[in-house]
């Protein structure tokens, strides 16, 4: 969930598998990055996006192709990314219900044996 400036883990589902990822309840982790994060900041006002992204510095490219992501995310409904937040890992989320998380290497694994 959004906590001002920063997106906050308020619930987690265990798994006993050997690898996984494991979210720190009430750590505060960045809105923009991330696709927890962009996930959120794609479903906000304008101006709220805007307020949240103003005191992080990135440059005028940076902040044009995270609204283009932030676009892009709005048309599917969903984000993904690989490795941004935590290397090796890809994610995979729909705004304020699921998230999932898998290591990189199982998901071209997957993708090599389909093709």
């Amino acid at each position: 969930v959004r906590e001002g400036i920063h997106r906050v883990v308020i619930e987690r589902l265990d798994t006993s598998h050997e690898i996984r990822y494991v979210a720190e309840i009430g750590r505060p982790l960045p809105l923009h990055v991330g696709a927890g994060g962009k996930a959120i900041l794609a479903f906000m006002e304008e101006a709220e996006v805007f307020s949240a992204l103003k005191t992080v510095k990135m440059s005028k490219k940076q902040f044009r192709c995270l609204n283009k992501e932030l676009e892009d995310i709005r048309t599917m409904g969903s984000a993904y990314t690989l490795g941004e937040r935590l290397p090796g890992a890809v994610r995979f989320l729909h705004p304020y219900s699921l998230t999932m998380v898998w290591p990189s290497l199982l998901l071209m694994c997957f993708a090599w044996n389909r093709g």
